[in-house]
């Protein structure tokens, strides 16, 4: 196995200081994000490269359609599973079409702007071909009023939705209009907001103290890449204190380590949430 003998031989796009949008996040979007983390354990026998752990590092936020994805294939085909109807509770909407703005500044996309908007993708990936729409089925009525449908009324996959703003109106007024429409997509779509303000600070701040999310990141990647990196290496990545003699190996060993093992044992998140729950 390759050992990584220094910062500079980590990947270049992993940056400590990207993670630092975490502050801003309520306790439940922090909690969503570890736990996407924990799932990621599951599929490194899967991943073939570090493009995958790339793109979360250069962007630790992570969407979540991909881990819905994994969500749903380890419930499995069991349509009559309480998880199921949970799952299908949570991500469907009511009625085919979803709110849009007073003004008609922002309206979810329809399935006929989805449509031509994947024609115009398969044009410039220079994909031969169009799918085209038979003239039958542009003469049949339901067809033309399905495709006024919103895309996320239909296909309502996690809790991305896809909006189609027109930039003809002023930023006052899709800003004010955004905010008054969010409430009301919020409610078609079964994904109520998140609280923020509140939060149970131990272990909030032990997770940000201690770098664990970037922390497994990057074990993730090493894994996935078969290298080995040496606690003195991840303590110089996670830790501006490392310079100066502070945080260094045996903090990784003696500290963030055996909170990380809490953190990976089963329970821990379940307890969190409940306590989440608790203060709010």
């Amino acid at each position: 196995m390759d050992v990584i003998k220094d910062t500079g031989k980590l990947p270049e796009w992993f940056d400590v200081d990207k993670y630092q949008v975490f502050d801003a996040l309520g306790d439940l979007e922090l909690l969503e994000q570890l736990e996407a983390r924990l799932l990621m354990r599951e599929e490194i026998s899967s991943i073939e490269d570090e493009l995958y752990y790339q793109s979360i590092m250069e962007n630790p936020l992570i969407n979540f359609e991909h881990c819905h994805a994994q969500a749903r294939k380890s419930i499995g085909t069991n349509l009559q599973s309480e998880e199921f109807a949970y799952w299908n509770q949570r991500n469907k909407s009511e009625g085919k079409q979803l709110a849009r703005s007073a003004s008609d500044a922002i309206r979810p996309v329809s399935l006929f702007e989805a449509y031509f908007i994947g024609e115009q993708a398969r044009e410039a990936m220079g994909l031969s071909g169009s799918v085209g729409i038979e003239p039958q089925h542009l003469a049949s009525a339901k067809f033309r009023a399905d495709f006024n449908n919103s895309l996320n009324a239909i296909a309502s996959e996690s809790q991305t939705l896809n909006l189609s703003i027109n930039l003809d109106y002023s930023d006052d007024l899709i800003l004010k209009e955004l905010k008054q429409l969010l409430p009301k997509l919020r409610e078609q779509m079964n994904w109520p907001a998140v609280a923020k303000g509140k939060h149970t600070p131990s272990i909030r701040d032990r997770l940000s103290e201690h770098k664990v999310i970037p922390f497994l990141d990057l074990s993730y990647w090493a894994q996935v890449e078969g290298k080995e990196i040496p606690y003195r290496v991840y303590a110089a990545a996670l830790f501006k204190e490392a310079q100066n003699g502070e945080k260094g190996e045996e903090y990784i060993r003696k500290t963030l380590k055996p909170f990380l093992d809490k953190v990976m044992a089963d329970g821990f998140t379940d307890d969190w949430r409940a306590k989440i729950k608790a203060v709010a």
